[in-house]
Parts: C-alpha cells; sequence; structure tokens
C-alpha cells in the first residue's frame, strides 16, 4: 500500500508540473515504473501463499481427491523448479551487472532493478518449498 501511494503521488506530480506548471520532471516516470515493478516482484510470493495463481478449477474439482493431491504435488514441484531456477538466473544477472551501471533518470544503480526479481523469486522458493512440505505430508 505505501509503494501505491508514493507511486499515485508520483505520478500527480508529474501530471501538475507539466500540464500546470508546463514543466515536466525527468525522473517521475522512471521513479513510477521502477514502484510499479517493485510492487508486482513483492505481489508474486503473496499471490503463490494464497495459491491464486491461473489454474483451472473446474478440471481439477471434477477429479477424485486422490487425483487432485497428485496433479496439486505436481503444481507446487513444478512451481518450485520455476522459482529456483528464476532465482538462479537473477542472481547471475545480479553477479555479472556492473555496480557504476546506472538507469538514466533517477541514477540508481541498475542492479537494484534486477534485485526485485532475485528478492522476489527467493521469497517465492520459500512459500513453494512450504507448500511441497504440506502436500507431501498429505
Amino acid at each position: 500500500m505505501v509503494l501505491l501511494a508514493i507511486a499515485t503521488v508520483v505520478v500527480a506530480l508529474q501530471i501538475i508540473m507539466r500540464y500546470v506548471v508546463g514543466h515536466p520532471l525527468s525522473w517521475s516516470e522512471q521513479l513510477a515504473r521502477f514502484i510499479f515493478i517493485w510492487m508486482m516482484m513483492l505481489a508474486i510470493p503473496i499471490m503463490f501463499y494464497g495459491r491464486t495463481y491461473l489454474c483451472f478449477d473446474l478440471l481439477l474439482g471434477a477429479l477424485p481427491k486422490n487425483v487432485h493431491d497428485w496433479i496439486q504435488l505436481l503444481i507446487d514441484v513444478l512451481m518450485f523448479i520455476f522459482c529456483v531456477y528464476n532465482l538462479y538466473n537473477s542472481a547471475n544477472l545480479i553477479l555479472h551487472t556492473k555496480p557504476t551501471l546506472m538507469t538514466a533518470g533517477v541514477r540508481v544503480p541498475q542492479v537494484f532493478m534486477y534485485s526485485s526479481l532475485c528478492i522476489s523469486m527467493f521469497l517465492s522458493s520459500i512459500v513453494m518449498g512450504d507448500h511441497l512440505r504440506l502436500s507431501v505430508r498429505k
């Protein structure tokens, strides 16, 4: 909610500066974009935690309970592999990006933006690992 409020203020400020004052801000669009990227990346583990990702409930609901449990376990395994794979690749991207490489408008290190995916996949791996643990216990 805090990031959304900041992004709203930044975009409103840009509108006022562009259309009322006549001098648009050079950094506001990029800052708003960075905030939206971080919001989306931080929403991914929350989505995984609530199991609100896209799935076909109609098909799963029609299957017997034991088949449904096996399919859920398969989904958890695949999602865990996806998260770990993306965590590895995003960490590689961060390690191979020059720390002096800055963004154009806001002048923050590019690594800061790449780290949003790494943090998101780290948290998602923990969540999906917990889902796997719970699925195997059933």
